[in-house]
């Protein structure tokens, strides 16, 4: 019963969602992701991604330009096709909703991610009726992506009516959070300036002659091909630099870590003093929890295991690593490098 009544909500979300491009046009958002994936689209076109996110997305959608069609009539119009060519590649974006007024037209591109994170809390009066007009963008970090991606809909849109004034906005239903406080909120988040021509010509040589991820955690984390096992996945092209040559938002970001880390640290320490004992928090003990330690004799180990199955019991000290390579370099099975996440 349960499972066919998520199978029916699902196909309702999605109903009418279907959207469909010309022969050999590429979305917007293929620019923005692994060009894999684009191709494993034209492979693979009865995959579907599926995700509680993904459903949720198509409800706030439908909602929004329902209720925009109300509001505008004919003005209004759903997934508005946007096309263009760049560098010889064919561009067809669908914008979410769009109005067109005597005097401007306006874009508006839905998103609803699970959270925003916020740079600091607004005040209730900014905050009236749940909504968040965030017209200074003082609060809100929204996600590259989305703001990528609205830039190439603003560029596109200008293309469209050179004689009119363009307005693009990104309109996303979400979490908001800083530190302990939270809040649902509707967010509207202005895009004043549209990408350059030489930024999306760069960007489609790239989408043309780079194969790889766009970011390091994309095959992991946000490729549902690659969870399927229908990618093998890529290497991503890492870039080292020094601190001076980050970005602010790289700087800031880093530096709310680093304040956060600090008051976590100085909470825990107050936890260590007043919990006199444990407590038990759902169903996790936190505190000071008595656990069994347990001490193996590793000489009389080492005459048990048979040396074939060594590996399946011990596991060598990464502080002795580099004593033994030193002093008994035949042992060394191989040495390689990789990239872990550190801060």
């Amino acid at each position: 019963m349960w499972n066919e009544l998520v199978d029916k909500i699902k196909a309702k979300t999605r109903e009418g969602r279907e959207l469909s491009y010309s022969k050999g046009a590429v979305g917007i958002t293929a620019l923005l992701y692994c060009p894999l994936k684009h191709e494993l689209r034209q492979k693979h076109p009865d995959f579907r991604a599926d995700a509680v996110e993904i459903d949720d997305g198509f409800v706030w959608e439908k909602q929004v330009k329902e209720a925009l069609e109300e509001m505008f009539g004919k003005s209004f119009e759903e997934e508005k096709v946007l096309e263009m060519e760049i560098e010889g590649l064919k561009i067809e974006g669908h914008l979410d909703t769009f109005v067109e007024l005597e005097d401007k037209v306006v874009g508006i591109e839905l998103k609803a991610p699970k959270w925003i994170p916020f740079t600091r809390v607004p005040s209730e009066e900014e905050m009236e009726g749940n909504l968040l007009i965030d017209t200074e963008r003082k609060y809100t970090k929204v996600n590259d992506l989305y703001i990528t991606q609205a830039r190439i809909q603003k560029f596109l849109l200008e293309k469209l009516y050179p004689e009119k004034k363009v307005e693009q906005f990104i309109f996303l239903k979400s979490m908001a959070q800083y530190k302990e406080w939270r809040k649902k909120l509707y967010i509207i988040y202005p895009v004043e300036e549209s990408i350059s021509e030489e930024e999306l010509k760069e960007m489609v040589r790239k989408f043309k002659e780079d194969k790889s991820p766009r970011f390091p955690i994309e095959c992991e984390n946000y490729c549902e091909y690659y969870r399927q096992g229908l990618c093998s996945g890529k290497e991503f092209a890492f870039e080292d630099k020094s601190y001076d040559e980050q970005s602010d938002e790289i700087k800031n970001l880093l530096k709310h870590y680093r304040e956060l880390q600090g008051e976590l640290k100085t909470i825990e320490a107050e936890l260590k003093k007043k919990l006199k004992g444990s407590i038990l928090l759902g169903n996790r003990k936190i505190g000071w929890v008595e656990r069994e330690v347990v001490e193996i004799d590793i000489d009389k180990l080492l005459k048990k295991i048979p040396p074939s199955k060594a590996e399946e019991y011990l596991q060598v000290k990464w502080q002795k690593k580099r004593e033994i390579e030193k002093r008994f370099p035949s042992v060394v099975r191989e040495k390689k490098k990789e990239r872990v996440w550190r801060l």
